[in-house]
């Protein structure tokens, strides 16, 4: 008997402990102390029956966990945002690796910054999967059209997902079997520069790094460059190779989101823990139950 009880004591501990050694994954600000880069935030895991990747989630007059977070994060852009007269601060957000929420922080981002009555444009830059066009329904004519010269009228793309308050989108339109040539062109970077006059803050929705080289190309337009860390999707042997590139300064003023925490800062114990399940466009699912 006592054998038993002291074997039922070990159970338990011992299963936990096994689970806790053997998570090699991401899953709070603690896990990334190798990063020497700033956080600029954490944006909680949002469970609802909303589609995160298609509908926007930040609204004016909500105040719930997941709105509040994107304000925090808002206010903390403004914080690293340069002084510059009569031209957007562009912000690119990338990752390490696919399904980590880039366009979904970037249109909601985008929304938290456009609701405080400044002229935002997200770019839907990943001209492989257009994730952030479907904000906008997944128009049949976007930025692959532009570049590739077949219209000439950028302001014609331009849509705008919920009306006035929101962010402008300029969606990819047909997917282009040369991507990287049409980023490389020189069309892109005159295009770049007419929008800078135009808006406030420009957000880029790059591909991950770690499949194709758009973003690099990207940078040299880019004040800041966001990358996403997902919570619960991210090895945690990738955090060395990030800090590598923040060391090398291989892209513009790096700052990183921690995205799909379980709780994010106070806001944890009087809402409760949201999450969301989206991806890349690679396999993913999404989360369908409320949590209260």
């Amino acid at each position: 008997m006592i054998g038993a009880f002291l074997l039922g004591l070990f159970l338990p501990f011992g299963f936990q402990y096994f689970k806790i050694t053997s998570d090699t994954k991401v899953h709070t600000k603690a896990d990334c102390q190798v990063l020497t880069m700033p956080l600029l935030g954490e944006i909680p895991l949002y469970k609802g029956k909303k589609d995160p990747q298609k509908e926007i989630l930040v609204k004016p007059a909500k105040r719930d966990v997941l709105n509040e977070s994107f304000r925090v994060l808002r206010t903390n852009i403004d914080f690293v945002k340069p002084e510059k007269q009569g031209e957007a601060f562009v912000l690119a957000i990338t990752s390490i690796n696919p399904g980590s929420g880039k366009s979904f922080i970037a249109v909601n981002i985008g929304t938290a910054i456009a609701i405080r009555n400044n002229r935002v444009l997200v770019i839907d830059a990943d001209l492989r999967r257009g994730s952030s066009s479907a904000y906008g329904n997944s128009p049949e004519k976007g930025l692959s059209d532009y570049l590739a010269g077949k219209i000439t009228n950028l302001k014609s793309l331009i849509v705008k997902p919920l009306g006035k308050e929101g962010p402008d989108l300029l969606p990819i339109g047909n997917i282009p079997p040369n991507p990287t040539e049409l980023i490389e062109s020189p069309l892109f970077g005159e295009m770049m520069e007419e929008l800078k006059k135009e808006y406030d803050y420009i957000i880029c929705d790059c591909p991950p790094i770690d499949i194709v080289a758009d973003t690099r190309i990207i940078d040299k337009y880019v004040d800041r460059t966001i990358f996403i860390v997902r919570a619960g999707l991210l090895e945690k042997n990738f955090l060395p190779e990030i800090e590598n590139l923040y060391q090398k300064k291989q892209y513009s003023n790096m700052v990183y989101i921690l995205n799909g925490t379980r709780t994010s800062g106070g806001y944890g114990k009087g809402y409760g823990s949201y999450g969301y399940g989206y991806g890349y466009g690679y396999g993913y699912g999404s989360g369908n139950k409320d949590k209260k």
